[in-house]
């Protein structure tokens, strides 16, 4: 371990080192090049070279966690040695709840023992002071290295996004399209990918008690769609209405959008496991552990809006837009999700000047899905929320729909033209924080209707108990009325 430890801090070195050296050449390419179209794909290339950040603060952790165990360790086995240095001491403690004639008789035997036992316990606790001190060694380089790569990746990316990543696109650049198709979707590289992935099946069989759990959701995926179903029949009652019954249909909505994303998990992990996993491999199990969260996004959305589901019998959404915004997000996954796939196998491979129109080809379809799936969500006449702008023309939505409705075309439309003429790494990058403000556009939403539903059912409580007290007032009051009147007439 000590030799491994010290390989690996050499090697950390090394690359931290090589990495410096490409940071100060870069600057000085930039200081005297500037924003030249000719540095672009130069130092996208660069970039996507550069170490995992991620990759680096796992193994961080692992090592801190590996330093606190064997530090644990080695104060036990220092206290130890403090009190098998008392010898004499030490020897009466073991021996003292046994006779004396059996004391005598083994008692040069446990000091023979006793003293290999202190000679052991000083090699030890050397080579526990080494191993941890390399072990620091190891984080303070990778700590090093890590803070290098963090301020070269900024640089590079503040530079890439005002640069031409890539030329413009041509017919000749067109027509190879095909070509470049046909060589990803190689038929080896993926009977090489199905191969390592039944290998890897042998390796691990957590991953076997994960595909069953999956299995079991989906056995089990009509008996908790009906679960949902039943605490919406709580809901007609004012009586029997809780907001537990929403909590419940929120949870077995997430419930019934795991089994696709959990699949996916697993799948992408266990290739990871493979005996000697390929390029190709590594790239497949990066592109499936990618799409994980957008596939669960959207699939958690669709369920979101079931018939008698979280949205349709707690929210009160229109049944129109529910059922309209399902289709449109199973559109979406079919389109974007392959496309998100395909280009991180792309990135993750080490293929993108390879392949780089096949790459510019994906970007542009996952561009015309999501505004594909934007124009039916404000669609003049029969679009997703048409029917919300019709119940509430005075609202914001209906208002300025017109401006809305600009903002979304002219913005598909800025990210398309920046694309075919080279400035693709600025449209990935505005195209990612957009698709991320989705994310969190339909979080909020979330939210809000959880919050909305909660001060609804809090104020009609609160409605009703009032009701009732003016009942049972009313009802007192006629009591006494009736009580007098009974007094006066005897």
């Amino acid at each position: 371990r000590l030799s491994r430890l010290s390989k690996q801090e050499a090697d950390l070195y090394n690359l931290s080192k090589s990495i410096k050296n490409q940071f100060r050449n870069t600057k000085q390419k930039l200081k005297i090049a500037g924003l030249s179209p000719s540095l672009g794909p130069l130092l996208l290339k660069q970039i996507t070279q550069l170490p995992d950040e991620h990759v680096f603060a796992t193994k961080l952790e692992a090592h801190e966690e590996e330093i606190t165990r064997v530090s644990l360790y080695h104060l036990q086995h220092k206290d130890e040695l403090q009190q098998i240095s008392d010898m004499d001491n030490y020897l009466d403690k073991l021996v003292n709840a046994l006779p004396e004639q059996e004391q005598q008789a083994i008692l040069p035997d446990l000091e023979s023992l006793a003293v290999s036992r202190k000679a052991l316990l000083e090699k030890l606790i050397d080579i526990e002071v080494n191993y941890i001190r390399s072990l620091d060694n190891v984080n303070f380089t990778a700590n090093k290295l890590q803070d290098v790569v963090s301020e070269y990746r900024t640089l590079l990316k503040k530079q890439l996004f005002w640069m031409r990543s890539s030329s413009v696109i041509s017919w000749e650049s067109i027509n190879s399209i095909p070509g470049h198709v046909l060589e990803f979707l190689s038929k080896d590289k993926w009977i090489d990918l199905f191969q390592d992935f039944m290998s890897s099946l042998k390796n691990s069989q957590i991953r076997i008690l994960g595909y069953m759990l999956v299995l079991f959701l989906w056995l089990k995926s009509a008996q908790i769609k009906q679960l949902l179903i039943e605490t919406g029949k709580h809901l007609r009652k004012i009586s029997t209405d809780k907001f537990t019954y929403t909590l419940q249909a929120l949870f077995y909505t997430i419930v019934l959008a795991l089994p696709w994303p959990l699949l996916t998990a697993f799948t992408g992990q266990q290739l990871k496991l493979s005996e000697a996993p390929g390029d190709f491999t590594q790239a497949v199990s990066a592109g499936l552990i990618w799409i994980v969260l957008p596939m669960y996004f959207l699939l958690f959305l669709r369920k979101l809006c079931l018939p008698q589901g979280l949205a349709d019998a707690h929210f009160k959404w229109n049944p129109v837009v529910t059922q309209r915004l399902n289709k449109a997000l199973g559109r979406l996954m079919i389109t974007f999700l392959p496309a998100l796939f395909f280009t991180t196998i792309i990135i993750n491979n080490g293929l993108e000047a390879k392949h780089e129109e096949f790459s510019r080809l994906i970007m542009i379809v996952t561009l015309l899905a999501f505004s594909l799936f934007f124009y039916r969500l404000i669609k003049p006449e029969d679009g997703i929320l048409s029917p919300l702008i019709q119940e509430s023309p005075d609202s914001v939505l209906a208002r300025y729909y017109n401006f809305w409705l600009f903002l979304v075309v002219i913005q598909f439309v800025v990210l398309l033209i920046l694309i075919l003429i080279g400035y693709v790494y600025t449209a990935s990058f505005l195209l990612r924080h957009f698709i991320q403000t989705v994310w969190l556009i339909f979080a909020l939403i979330l939210v809000h209707q959880l919050i909305r539903r909660w001060l609804l059912l809090s104020s009609r409580r609160l409605a009703l108990k009032a009701a009732i007290e003016r009942r049972q007032a009313a009802l007192a009051e006629k009591t006494s009325r009736e009580d007098d009147e009974s007094e006066q007439g005897t």
